[in-house]
């Protein structure tokens, strides 16, 4: 079946449950991955703590075997745009990724003294992306998103997102896997 919308309602006209749609899963479409905070605190506000979550990413993305073509650590969410490897549903690829995040930060917390037992929503937010256009928009929505909110004057000062990969080709805070090399295969 090939879907032009991304909106799984739209498979089944009845289908009403627009806040929990049905995940779609197939190969070679790249996810728009949006996750947040528990109560949308703040947990993500300081550098060590993004650090923390990227070191983590790129750990479980190396055990898991996904793609990670771009992100953006805000301070109370995330975004990612991802693909699987291998055929596996995107929900199991977010859950890994949730958990061992959460593992490495509260353990971070816990050292600092902060006690919380939950760092993410129960949920995520997933966009199917299955053109080069659309996979742009997405990328480039991740490196305003700090601009936007006012952390940042311009996308290149924001440490935690993948427009300084794709800028400038720099890949010391954390290494994307290259969305073209992706597309041509």
């Amino acid at each position: 079946m090939n879907l032009k919308k991304h909106d799984s309602s739209l498979l089944n006209p009845d289908f009403k449950n627009k806040v929990h749609p049905v995940r779609i899963n197939e190969k070679g479409h790249v996810h728009f991955v949006t996750t947040s905070c528990c109560q949308r605190k703040p947990f993500f506000d300081s550098f060590e703590i993004r650090k923390i979550v990227l070191h983590s990413i790129d750990h479980i993305r190396n055990k898991k075997e996904f793609f990670v073509f771009g992100y953006v650590i805000m301070p109370e969410h995330a975004h990612f745009l991802l693909a699987a490897k291998q055929e596996q549903p995107i929900s199991k690829i977010v859950g890994a990724l949730k958990w061992y995040v959460s593992i490495n930060v509260l353990k971070a917390f816990r050292e600092k003294g902060v006690e919380e037992n939950k760092l993410w929503q129960e949920r995520f937010y997933d966009f199917n992306i299955f053109t080069q256009e659309k996979l742009i928009e997405k990328l480039t929505y991740c490196h305003q998103n700090p601009v936007v909110r006012r952390l940042v004057n311009s996308p290149g000062q924001w440490p935690h997102s993948s427009f300084r990969n794709y800028e400038i080709d720099d890949d010391k805070v954390f290494r994307v896997d290259r969305w073209w090399e992706y597309w041509e295969a």
